[in-house]
């Protein structure tokens, strides 16, 4: 099976000439997402660890793998070197992890919302001047937004028996609902009616 994020990652990866380098603000931004999803993939291995491969951890973890290679093949390609090996998140050990997996969805629920809204504010704007990072950093936000917070909002909802009130209920795929809405990681609540 293909990995749609690891072709752009590859086909972003081509497009960059030869002894190109990245402006600086979209260097440190490319460096702080590689480091950012390390850590996350990093902190799904401790779930796993201790709730057993079960959903949506182990998918999450494939995921972040997945997204990892996809940075450090960009990386790589502007000749940035990509730290290797356990902790190379540059971040301490993952302790202290969710005693229950409705904690742990919670705790990954507002992670991947802040992961969302540094991607908007900051990542994205920094990489303005180099369009194969920009493009890389869409389909990651996508990806966090359209696959990521829905499971785990569903398995939040299976866990405590509270319907997912965020929309698209089991199919994998999230909404965005407008400006701000859950889909865009606006909403870390159910809507007050």
């Amino acid at each position: 099976m293909s990995c749609h994020l690891i072709e752009t990652a590859n086909a972003a990866a081509k497009a960059v000439a030869p002894g190109a380098i990245l402006p600086d603000p979209a260097r440190e931004a490319l460096l702080a997402a590689l480091a950012d999803e390390t850590q996350a993939a990093e902190t799904c291995a401790g779930r796993i660890a201790v709730f057993g491969d079960v959903s949506p951890f182990a998918k999450h973890l494939k995921a972040k793998r997945r997204r990892v290679a996809a940075l450090a093949t960009l990386a790589r390609a502007y000749g940035i070197a990509v730290p290797k090996g356990p902790r190379a998140s540059g971040q301490a050990p993952a302790t202290g992890l969710e005693a229950t997996r409705e904690a742990a969805c919670i705790a990954g629920i507002a992670a991947e919302t802040a992961r969302l809204a540094r991607y908007q504010a900051a990542l994205i704007p920094a990489a303005a001047d180099a369009p194969a990072l920009a493009g890389l950093f869409d389909a990651l936000t996508a990806r966090t937004r359209d696959r990521h917070l829905p499971a785990l909002r569903r398995a939040l909802s299976e866990t405590t028996g509270i319907p997912d009130l965020h929309g698209h209920h089991g199919h994998g795929h999230g909404h965005r609902h407008g400006p701000g809405g859950c889909g865009s990681g606006g909403c870390g609540h159910a809507p007050q009616h």
